[in-house]
């Protein structure tokens, strides 16, 4: 689909470590456009409310949703949204909210509108086809996203999780359809319709196919 979309792995946003992808996302759309950011994963923090507007508040126009606003605004806004930033926290959070708005034809419209749609960490997983939570003491289970992205997701990423997280990918069955991707910290795959590559400091790990050198390629 038209417009871009962006998977950010994770960083504090509030101390610049995505300063990089905050700066890329600025320019994939005109100034003084719309971003719409959703903190409902960390539950409409309003610290978090903050940061995003001082992060996006100076070449952007910030507008935040909350869940006391309603779907009546949501819908609305996304009508006139050039791009949207989806937090992160609990990911169930968020997909829960969305389900229950039925937001995400209006997210797809946006994108087809050449929009961009960004989500970091829980806000990524929603986007993905697929991806692998990894609970407190290391547990994974894979479970479903929104697919707006095709491929199968791992937030926050790091080196010593790639090999178990890829065999639960292979396991899944999905690798024959879409891509396993596994986004670190300050980084983020950015996804378009000329192709996808990787944005910021942090690592990448990309396989296709289950062809990967000696395991996963790292980016």
């Amino acid at each position: 689909m038209p417009g871009h979309i962006l998977l950010i792995g994770g960083g504090e946003i509030s101390r610049g470590e995505t300063k990089i992808i905050d700066d890329k996302l600025k320019s994939l759309v005109p100034p003084a456009s719309k971003l719409l950011f959703f903190p409902t994963a960390a539950g409409d923090s309003e610290g978090y409310i903050q940061t995003i507007a001082q992060v996006f508040g100076d070449t952007l126009e910030v507008v935040s949703v909350t869940e006391a606003q309603g779907r009546e605004y949501a819908v609305k806004q996304l009508q006139t949204a050039q791009a949207v930033y989806l937090g992160g926290g609990r990911t169930e959070l968020l997909l829960n909210l969305f389900e229950k708005w039925e937001l995400t034809t209006s997210l797809k419209e946006l994108l087809n509108r050449g929009g961009v749609v960004a989500g970091i960490s829980a806000g990524a997983q929603a986007l993905s086809a697929a991806y692998t939570d990894f609970d407190e003491k290391g547990s994974m289970e894979t479970k479903a996203g929104w697919n707006f992205s095709d491929v199968y997701c791992i937030v926050h990423a790091k080196e010593e999780q790639i090999v178990k997280a890829f065999d639960a990918y292979q396991k899944s069955g999905t690798q024959a359809d879409i891509p396993f991707v596994a986004i670190g910290e300050r980084a983020a795959w950015h996804i378009h319709v000329e192709g996808a590559e990787k944005i910021g400091e942090g690592p990448v790990w990309f396989a296709s196919e289950s062809v990967i050198d000696n395991g996963v390629k790292a980016l």
